[in-house]
């Protein structure tokens, strides 16, 4: 397992965009050190890990970020298909905060052990394993792809564990995590794949409406056949004027008015009648 050093002369100006100040100000949380950007890591973006996989490794458990005892058993058990990823040399770095004279051992693993740096969606729930060396007061770290870090108390252990909670996906971009418990973790990089944010998953727009559907609809003599609005005519069949008309058998409604052929059948006259052929009744 490849070990990183991470020095603040490494991580240069790309570290500045992190803050080791608490967001939530949450008191008697140890200040940690500003992490090293993937960039300045030269960590390249992984892809989407399955989920659906991950979540047998968790023994079908709820998902929520309270710390849920496991054992190394669960948290190395990766399925077949990805093993590769977690075995990837590149995926499976351990980079740990500077200052030297870090000696704990305290690990945290994505998805499965010993995968470090992985890719999800956004809104999935990704399940994280901790291997807590020693006893005492557990906080967690996460910085935010703004840089803003947000600090939470996870719980107190009184003897070195494994343990289970969730990472949940509520923004894109690269998230770094890390804990401590009487020493530092090493950082674990997510990158989350995806647009928006918030805390839950964008509600799912409605079909588009069809304007020229509806506006055909608004007309009770029209309906909307076939992607074609087809009309019975341009005044509702109710029209008594109308039906007055076509009871004429020599005449007909059209674009609002009654169009007669002759005050007479056809039939009554002659090629020569001084009649007129064709009359508005």
């Amino acid at each position: 397992m490849a070990l990183i050093m991470c020095t603040i002369s490494g991580a240069m100006s790309q570290a500045d965009q992190y803050s080791n100040q608490n967001s939530n100000n949450t008191t008697g949380a140890p200040a940690p050190v500003n992490p090293t950007s993937p960039e300045a890591l030269g960590i390249e973006t992984p892809s989407v890990t399955s989920v659906a996989s991950a979540e047998q490794a968790a023994n079908g458990q709820e998902r929520s970020q309270e710390l849920v005892k496991a054992d190394q058993q669960m948290a190395y058990s990766a399925s077949a298909g990805l093993g590769a990823t977690s075995a990837s040399p590149s995926y499976t770095q351990t980079i740990v905060p500077s200052g030297g004279g870090i000696t704990s051992a305290n690990r945290l693993y994505l998805f499965y052990a010993p995968l470090t740096v992985a890719g999800c969606n956004l809104y999935d729930s990704v399940p994280l394993w901790l291997q807590i060396s020693g006893t005492g007061d557990i906080w967690f770290y996460e910085w935010y792809p703004s840089g803003m870090l947000e600090t939470s108390y996870a719980g107190y252990t009184y003897s070195p564990e494994w343990y289970r909670r969730y990472f949940l996906a509520d923004s894109p971009g690269w998230h770094i995590l890390q804990y401590y418990c009487s020493g530092w973790s090493n950082y674990a990089y997510m990158y989350v794949y995806g647009s928006g944010g918030g805390a839950s998953p964008a509600p799912t727009p409605e079909n588009p409406v069809n304007t020229y559907e509806t506006d055909c609809e608004k007309d009770p003599w029209c309906n909307w056949v076939n992607g074609k609005c087809i009309c019975e005519s341009l005044v509702p069949s109710t029209n008594t004027e109308r039906q007055n008309c076509e009871k004429k058998p020599y005449c007909n409604w059209v674009n609002g008015q009654c169009l007669c052929t002759g005050l007479m059948p056809s039939a009554t006259y002659g090629a020569g009648s001084n009649e007129g052929a064709m009359s508005v009744s």
